[in-house]
Protein backbone atom coordinates (compact mmCIF):
# COMPACT_ATOMS: atom_id res chain seq x y z
CA UNK A 1 0.00 0.00 0.00
CA UNK A 2 1.25 3.51 -0.83
CA UNK A 3 2.36 5.70 2.08
CA UNK A 4 -0.42 8.16 1.32
CA UNK A 5 -3.21 8.94 -1.09
CA UNK A 6 -3.73 12.33 -2.75
CA UNK A 7 -7.09 14.02 -3.23
CA UNK A 8 -8.58 17.32 -4.33
CA UNK A 9 -11.54 18.95 -2.62
CA UNK A 10 -13.47 21.95 -3.93
CA UNK A 11 -14.38 24.74 -1.51
CA UNK A 12 -17.66 26.65 -1.46
CA UNK A 13 -16.05 29.43 -3.51
CA UNK A 14 -14.70 27.11 -6.18
CA UNK A 15 -11.05 26.63 -5.20
CA UNK A 16 -9.56 23.16 -5.53
CA UNK A 17 -7.64 22.24 -2.38
CA UNK A 18 -5.12 19.42 -2.36
CA UNK A 19 -4.66 17.10 0.61
CA UNK A 20 -2.90 13.90 1.53
CA UNK A 21 -4.51 11.05 3.42
CA UNK A 22 -2.38 8.58 5.36
CA UNK A 23 -3.46 5.46 7.21
CA UNK A 24 -6.80 3.62 7.33
CA UNK A 25 -9.70 5.78 6.16
CA UNK A 26 -12.20 3.48 7.88
CA UNK A 27 -10.45 3.39 11.27
CA UNK A 28 -12.57 3.56 14.42
CA UNK A 29 -9.95 5.86 15.95
CA UNK A 30 -10.45 9.63 15.73
CA UNK A 31 -8.72 10.94 12.59
CA UNK A 32 -5.99 13.58 12.66
CA UNK A 33 -5.94 16.82 10.67
CA UNK A 34 -2.54 18.47 10.20
CA UNK A 35 -2.48 22.19 9.42
CA UNK A 36 0.83 23.78 8.48
CA UNK A 37 2.46 27.10 9.10
CA UNK A 38 2.33 30.19 6.89
CA UNK A 39 3.28 29.35 3.25
CA UNK A 40 3.94 25.71 4.18
CA UNK A 41 2.13 22.62 2.92
CA UNK A 42 1.14 19.02 3.55
CA UNK A 43 4.66 17.72 2.92
CA UNK A 44 5.81 19.17 6.25
CA UNK A 45 3.94 16.44 8.10
CA UNK A 46 5.15 13.37 6.22
CA UNK A 47 7.22 11.97 9.08
CA UNK A 48 4.56 12.62 11.73
CA UNK A 49 1.73 11.35 9.52
CA UNK A 50 3.63 8.15 8.77
CA UNK A 51 4.26 7.74 12.50
CA UNK A 52 0.56 8.10 13.39
CA UNK A 53 -0.90 6.25 10.42
CA UNK A 54 -0.72 2.75 11.88
CA UNK A 55 -3.99 3.31 13.74
CA UNK A 56 -5.53 6.54 12.47
CA UNK A 57 -6.33 8.34 9.27
CA UNK A 58 -4.13 11.43 9.00
CA UNK A 59 -5.21 14.23 6.66
CA UNK A 60 -2.63 16.87 5.68
CA UNK A 61 -3.96 19.93 3.87
CA UNK A 62 -2.41 22.39 1.45
CA UNK A 63 -4.00 25.78 2.19
CA UNK A 64 -5.27 27.89 -0.69
CA UNK A 65 -2.19 29.41 -2.32
CA UNK A 66 0.14 26.70 -1.02
CA UNK A 67 1.49 23.47 -2.42
CA UNK A 68 -0.78 21.90 -5.03
CA UNK A 69 -3.90 23.84 -4.03
CA UNK A 70 -5.32 26.59 -6.22
CA UNK A 71 -4.04 30.15 -5.96
CA UNK A 72 -6.65 32.76 -5.04
CA UNK A 73 -7.11 35.54 -7.60
CA UNK A 74 -7.64 38.00 -4.73
CA UNK A 75 -4.52 37.80 -2.58
CA UNK A 76 -6.23 39.48 0.36
CA UNK A 77 -8.24 36.29 0.74
CA UNK A 78 -5.12 34.67 2.18
CA UNK A 79 -6.41 35.12 5.71
CA UNK A 80 -6.84 32.82 8.70
CA UNK A 81 -10.63 33.14 8.66
CA UNK A 82 -10.74 31.88 5.07
CA UNK A 83 -8.39 29.01 5.88
CA UNK A 84 -10.75 28.08 8.72
CA UNK A 85 -13.73 28.11 6.34
CA UNK A 86 -11.77 25.92 3.92
CA UNK A 87 -11.12 23.41 6.70
CA UNK A 88 -14.85 23.26 7.45
CA UNK A 89 -15.54 22.58 3.77
CA UNK A 90 -12.87 19.87 3.70
CA UNK A 91 -14.07 18.01 6.78
CA UNK A 92 -17.72 18.29 5.86
CA UNK A 93 -16.88 17.07 2.35
CA UNK A 94 -14.92 14.08 3.62
CA UNK A 95 -17.57 13.19 6.23
CA UNK A 96 -15.12 13.64 9.11
CA UNK A 97 -17.30 14.56 12.09
CA UNK A 98 -14.41 15.52 14.38
CA UNK A 99 -10.62 15.35 14.24
CA UNK A 100 -7.56 15.77 16.40
CA UNK A 101 -6.09 19.02 15.07
CA UNK A 102 -2.30 19.37 14.82
CA UNK A 103 -1.66 23.04 14.09
CA UNK A 104 1.80 24.41 13.44
CA UNK A 105 2.00 28.20 13.81
CA UNK A 106 -0.72 29.48 11.43
CA UNK A 107 -2.38 26.07 11.70
CA UNK A 108 -2.84 26.68 15.40
CA UNK A 109 -4.44 30.05 14.68
CA UNK A 110 -6.84 28.35 12.26
CA UNK A 111 -7.67 25.79 14.96
CA UNK A 112 -8.33 28.43 17.61
CA UNK A 113 -10.49 30.37 15.14
CA UNK A 114 -12.60 27.25 14.54
CA UNK A 115 -13.00 26.82 18.29
CA UNK A 116 -15.33 29.82 18.22
CA UNK A 117 -17.41 28.80 15.21
CA UNK A 118 -17.21 25.00 14.88
CA UNK A 119 -16.00 23.47 18.15
CA UNK A 120 -17.82 20.27 17.20
CA UNK A 121 -15.12 19.56 14.62
CA UNK A 122 -12.35 19.61 17.23
CA UNK A 123 -11.77 16.48 19.32
CA UNK A 124 -8.35 17.50 20.68
CA UNK A 125 -5.54 19.89 19.76
CA UNK A 126 -1.78 19.94 19.38
CA UNK A 127 -0.57 23.56 19.17
CA UNK A 128 2.93 23.60 17.70
CA UNK A 129 4.80 26.76 18.70
CA UNK A 130 1.71 28.93 18.72
CA UNK A 131 -0.62 30.28 21.35
CA UNK A 132 -3.04 33.09 22.18
CA UNK A 133 -0.26 35.70 22.34
CA UNK A 134 2.81 36.37 20.20
CA UNK A 135 6.25 37.44 21.43
CA UNK A 136 6.93 41.13 20.85
CA UNK A 137 8.50 41.55 17.41
CA UNK A 138 7.80 37.94 16.44
CA UNK A 139 5.42 38.75 13.63
CA UNK A 140 7.97 41.03 11.99
CA UNK A 141 10.60 38.28 12.07
CA UNK A 142 8.23 35.87 10.33
CA UNK A 143 7.47 38.50 7.70
CA UNK A 144 11.15 38.72 6.73
CA UNK A 145 10.71 35.25 5.20
CA UNK A 146 9.04 36.98 2.27
CA UNK A 147 12.20 39.00 1.60
CA UNK A 148 14.05 35.87 0.43
CA UNK A 149 14.44 35.44 -3.34
CA UNK A 150 11.43 33.55 -4.66
CA UNK A 151 13.23 31.41 -7.29
CA UNK A 152 16.66 29.77 -7.63
CA UNK A 153 18.65 28.27 -10.51
CA UNK A 154 18.63 24.71 -9.12
CA UNK A 155 17.91 22.54 -6.08
CA UNK A 156 21.36 23.00 -4.55
CA UNK A 157 20.99 26.79 -4.61
CA UNK A 158 17.48 26.65 -3.17
CA UNK A 159 18.55 24.27 -0.43
CA UNK A 160 21.56 26.41 0.47
CA UNK A 161 19.42 29.55 0.75
CA UNK A 162 16.79 27.83 2.84
CA UNK A 163 19.43 26.27 5.09
CA UNK A 164 21.12 29.64 5.64
CA UNK A 165 17.77 31.11 6.64
CA UNK A 166 16.65 28.23 8.88
CA UNK A 167 19.70 26.55 10.39
CA UNK A 168 19.96 28.85 13.40
CA UNK A 169 16.54 27.70 14.64
CA UNK A 170 16.81 24.14 13.30
CA UNK A 171 20.39 22.97 13.93
CA UNK A 172 21.76 19.48 13.70
CA UNK A 173 20.25 18.32 10.40
CA UNK A 174 22.37 16.41 7.89
CA UNK A 175 22.89 17.51 4.29
CA UNK A 176 20.33 14.89 3.22
CA UNK A 177 17.81 16.15 5.76
CA UNK A 178 18.23 19.71 4.54
CA UNK A 179 17.57 18.58 1.00
CA UNK A 180 14.44 16.77 2.24
CA UNK A 181 13.36 20.04 3.84
CA UNK A 182 14.04 21.86 0.58
CA UNK A 183 11.95 19.32 -1.34
CA UNK A 184 9.08 20.06 1.06
CA UNK A 185 9.50 23.81 0.57
CA UNK A 186 10.23 24.36 -3.12
CA UNK A 187 8.94 23.05 -6.44
CA UNK A 188 10.66 22.71 -9.80
CA UNK A 189 9.32 24.91 -12.61
CA UNK A 190 8.94 24.05 -16.28
CA UNK A 191 12.19 25.84 -17.12
CA UNK A 192 14.06 23.69 -14.53
CA UNK A 193 14.35 26.50 -12.01
CA UNK A 194 13.28 25.97 -8.40
CA UNK A 195 10.87 28.29 -6.58
CA UNK A 196 9.01 28.45 -3.29
CA UNK A 197 5.82 26.39 -3.38
CA UNK A 198 3.38 29.15 -2.47
CA UNK A 199 1.77 32.14 -4.14
CA UNK A 200 4.17 35.10 -3.75
CA UNK A 201 1.13 37.34 -3.27
CA UNK A 202 0.81 35.79 0.20
CA UNK A 203 3.54 38.18 1.25
CA UNK A 204 1.39 41.14 0.23
CA UNK A 205 -1.53 39.73 2.22
CA UNK A 206 0.69 39.23 5.26
CA UNK A 207 2.08 42.75 5.12
CA UNK A 208 -1.40 44.16 4.52
CA UNK A 209 -2.79 42.70 7.74
CA UNK A 210 -1.85 44.73 10.82
CA UNK A 211 -3.45 42.71 13.61
CA UNK A 212 -2.45 39.06 14.04
CA UNK A 213 -5.39 36.81 14.90
CA UNK A 214 -4.00 35.70 18.27
CA UNK A 215 -6.69 35.78 20.94
CA UNK A 216 -7.19 34.58 24.49
CA UNK A 217 -10.92 34.33 23.78
CA UNK A 218 -10.18 31.83 21.01
CA UNK A 219 -7.90 29.80 23.28
CA UNK A 220 -10.49 29.77 26.05
CA UNK A 221 -13.01 28.37 23.57
CA UNK A 222 -10.78 25.27 23.52
CA UNK A 223 -10.75 24.84 27.30
CA UNK A 224 -12.94 21.74 27.26
CA UNK A 225 -10.70 20.02 24.67
CA UNK A 226 -7.52 18.06 25.44
CA UNK A 227 -4.59 20.28 24.44
CA UNK A 228 -0.88 19.63 24.01
CA UNK A 229 1.36 22.67 23.65
CA UNK A 230 4.69 22.10 21.92
CA UNK A 231 7.21 24.93 22.04
CA UNK A 232 10.66 25.37 20.59
CA UNK A 233 13.07 26.29 23.37
CA UNK A 234 14.38 29.21 21.25
CA UNK A 235 10.99 30.24 19.87
CA UNK A 236 10.69 33.81 18.66
CA UNK A 237 6.90 33.50 18.68
CA UNK A 238 5.73 31.56 21.76
CA UNK A 239 7.24 32.44 25.13
CA UNK A 240 7.53 30.19 28.18
CA UNK A 241 5.50 32.83 30.04
CA UNK A 242 2.62 32.50 27.58
CA UNK A 243 2.65 28.71 27.97
CA UNK A 244 2.43 29.18 31.74
CA UNK A 245 -0.52 31.55 31.29
CA UNK A 246 -2.14 28.93 29.08
CA UNK A 247 -1.63 26.38 31.86
CA UNK A 248 -3.21 28.72 34.41
CA UNK A 249 -6.23 29.13 32.12
CA UNK A 250 -6.35 25.36 31.49
CA UNK A 251 -4.72 23.43 34.36
CA UNK A 252 -4.82 20.09 32.53
CA UNK A 253 -2.82 21.50 29.59
CA UNK A 254 -0.01 19.18 28.55
CA UNK A 255 3.15 20.95 27.45
CA UNK A 256 6.54 20.05 26.02
CA UNK A 257 9.55 22.23 25.25
CA UNK A 258 11.73 20.92 22.43
CA UNK A 259 15.47 21.61 22.85
CA UNK A 260 17.57 23.05 20.02
CA UNK A 261 14.53 24.32 18.16
CA UNK A 262 13.15 27.78 17.46
CA UNK A 263 10.03 28.54 15.47
CA UNK A 264 8.96 25.84 14.73
CA UNK A 265 9.77 22.30 15.88
CA UNK A 266 9.56 19.89 12.95
CA UNK A 267 7.53 17.34 14.98
CA UNK A 268 9.90 14.54 14.00
CA UNK A 269 12.25 15.16 16.94
CA UNK A 270 12.31 12.34 19.54
CA UNK A 271 11.07 14.78 22.18
CA UNK A 272 8.17 15.91 19.97
CA UNK A 273 7.15 12.35 19.10
CA UNK A 274 7.35 11.27 22.75
CA UNK A 275 5.06 14.13 23.80
CA UNK A 276 2.63 13.44 20.96
CA UNK A 277 2.55 9.71 21.68
CA UNK A 278 1.83 10.33 25.37
CA UNK A 279 -0.94 12.77 24.44
CA UNK A 280 -2.53 10.47 21.85
CA UNK A 281 -2.41 7.48 24.17
CA UNK A 282 -5.54 8.58 26.02
CA UNK A 283 -7.48 9.80 22.99
CA UNK A 284 -10.14 7.61 21.36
Amino acid sequence: MAEYREYTHQTRNGLALHFRSYGPEESARTPVLCLSGLTRNSRDFHALATHLAAERQVICLDYRGCGRSDRDLDYMNYQVNNDAADVVDLLDGTSVKAAIFVGTSRGGLVTMTLALSRPDLIAAVVLNDVGPAVRSGGRGKVGKYFDLPYAYPDWDAACAAFRAWSEKTTPGLSDAQWMDRARATFVETRDARVRFDFDPKMGDAYRGRTNPPHSWAKFEALKDKPILSIRGAWSGILTAETVEEMRQAKPDLQAATIPNRGHTPLLDEPESLAAIDAFFKDLP
